[in-house]
């Protein structure tokens, strides 16, 4: 039997090999230099009393030659070894023949995803309503196996999960990225976009809205302080009084903590046109409660910050 499967996460994969029991298998990591030798070996060896089942992971590693050898091989094997050809990549299962779809729902497909936390919920004993696995979603993001470890840990506490659990017990994931690709809008860095988009395909749109619009609100309270130039002192005096983060306050007023080189945004932005960013992003989160495009939205209005154009098109 020869089985191809497209999956981008592990959780699925479990899943698939927990319904094989009692089961010799042997795994070939694309990175083993005697791979090629170990699949032959198993293949068409006829000395072996037991054959295994052979589980081929991520093939699109594998170089050219050595896929077109693969793909040669099992159209010739009609053995009665089991082989399971794994990848995440499509295009490069399309050469071996048929293949079972185990990828995850889209980054945008926020339904699908409430559906795949409650389903993973149930398979490990654990009733999640919609609004729990919803939260559970906007903290970790798009991401199955670190989704299903967090579960994991939701399911020693309570096989009941609530919103309340999730918010005491999940961390938003996605913070700390959040933060840095502002930053880099903020500063017009030619190359937060690219990072940008990445970053809108891997969390939820209202998280990185709310952070943006966060910052935003942050860096125009700084501005109306009056000070451009600050010490140590003057950035932990700020986050007393504006209750925020010191990294926070020291990264948009240009305070270098460690190797760590930040422009001081106080000198490059100004009071009008951050505020005319921050209603433009208000906008876009109404748009983004009532189902509109706001992912399109947001990329255009982010690419006119960058290119400075932001002031002229508010008029």
């Amino acid at each position: 039997m020869k089985k191809y499967i497209l999956t981008d996460n592990f959780w699925e994969l479990k899943r698939y090999l927990s319904t094989i029991k009692d089961r010799w298998i042997v795994e070939i990591e694309p990175e083993d230099p005697l791979k090629i030798s170990k699949v032959k070996n198993f293949l068409f060896s006829y000395a072996m009393m037991e054959k295994p089942m052979i589980l081929i992971k991520s093939v699109e590693k594998w170089h050219k030659e050595e896929l077109k050898w693969l793909n040669d091989a099992l159209k010739k094997f009609e053995g009665e070894t089991e082989v399971i050809v794994i990848s995440s990549q499509a295009e490069t299962l399309k050469k071996f023949g048929k293949f079972d779809d185990f990828t995850s729902p889209k980054p945008w497909e926020e339904e699908k995803w409430v559906e795949k936390i409650k389903e993973i919920g149930s398979l490990l004993s654990m009733k999640i309503d919609d609004e729990a696995a919803r939260e559970i979603f906007i903290r970790v993001g798009a991401k199955l196996d670190l989704i299903s470890k967090e579960l994991e840990k939701l399911g020693t506490i309570s096989s009941n999960v609530t919103v309340d659990d999730v918010a005491e017990l999940v961390p938003f994931y996605v913070k700390a990225d959040l933060f840095e690709s502002t930053y880099m809008i903020l500063a017009r860095d030619k190359s937060a976009l690219d990072k940008f988009k990445k970053l809108l395909d891997d969390s939820h749109i209202l998280v990185i809205l709310t952070n943006l619009e966060k910052t935003l609100i942050l860096l125009a309270q700084l501005i109306l302080m009056k000070k451009k130039n600050y010490s140590w002192n003057d950035v932990k005096d700020a986050a007393k009084l504006l209750n925020v983060r010191t990294p926070q306050i020291a990264d948009l007023v240009g305070f270098s903590l460690g190797k760590k080189q930040r422009k001081n945004l106080l000198k490059s932005v100004k009071f009008d046109e951050v505020i005319s960013f921050l209603q433009k992003v208000q906008d876009i989160e109404v748009e983004a409660k009532n189902g509109g495009n706001a992912k399109f939205l947001i990329e255009v209005l982010v690419k006119e910050w960058i290119d400075g154009r932001l002031s002229n098109a508010a008029g």
